[in-house]
């Protein structure tokens, strides 16, 4: 497996991927992954306490977003893997791929295609971050990324946990790209996952991440 292009002079290019490629929130998603769990008794308390998460969310997100982020993510506990990973591929080809914003769409590959090591930044899970990497034709990603054992997630969000962005921090990056190289004052070193492959990821590796 190829590593990040750490010894270009001019480093990996970070992107976020909310604001610039999709309108993306974590409740959304995870409320998929419930509805779609594969009993109907599962189905209906998985999406209670997404509900109460949802009316929660504003005041555990204003205490801390980093906290409010693992909570919402505990809901998932008990799914296995296998089905997450399909869950997230019929996410995003039927909720996410359609809306995916052109011009962001356009400059994200005008960079791959410069040669340029890419690297997706989402709050989004890796299960439905993995299928849009694959599609834009990036081959690294950071995002949230579930505990599993034996195949079943157990709720909990392996380190790094990667918080929403504040309420109006997206509002500069509308403006223009929302990739960027950090600087190495920036950098800190986290998991990155390796998703060129269809198999699936391999994050054995290191990326380098700007906040």
């Amino acid at each position: 497996m190829e590593g990040l292009n750490h010894n270009s002079r001019a480093g990996p290019a970070y992107w976020r991927v909310e604001g610039s490629l999709l309108e993306l929130t974590t409740v959304r998603s995870i409320a998929f992954f419930t509805w779609n769990a594969q009993t109907f008794t599962e189905r209906w308390l998985r999406r209670g306490w997404v509900l109460a998460m949802a009316l929660a969310r504003p005041f555990l997100y204003a205490a801390n977003r980093t906290f409010a982020t693992k909570v919402m993510h505990t809901v998932l506990r008990g799914i296995s893997r296998d089905r997450l990973d399909s869950l997230g591929e019929e996410y995003f080809d039927y909720k996410l791929k359609p809306f995916l914003k052109p011009e962001g769409v356009a400059k994200l590959r005008e960079l791959v295609n410069s040669g340029a090591s890419v690297v997706l930044v989402s709050q989004g899970l890796d299960h439905v971050m993995g299928p849009l990497a694959r599609h834009l034709g990036v081959k690294w990603i950071i995002a949230n990324r579930l505990e599993f054992r034996d195949g079943i997630a157990t709720g909990r969000l392996l380190q790094p946990v990667i918080r929403p962005r504040g309420w109006f921090a997206g509002w500069p990056q509308r403006r223009g790209m929302a990739g960027h190289r950090s600087r190495p004052s920036q950098r800190r070193r986290v998991a990155g996952c390796d998703y060129s492959g269809r198999a699936g990821a391999s994050c054995g590796g290191t990326a380098n991440r700007p906040f």
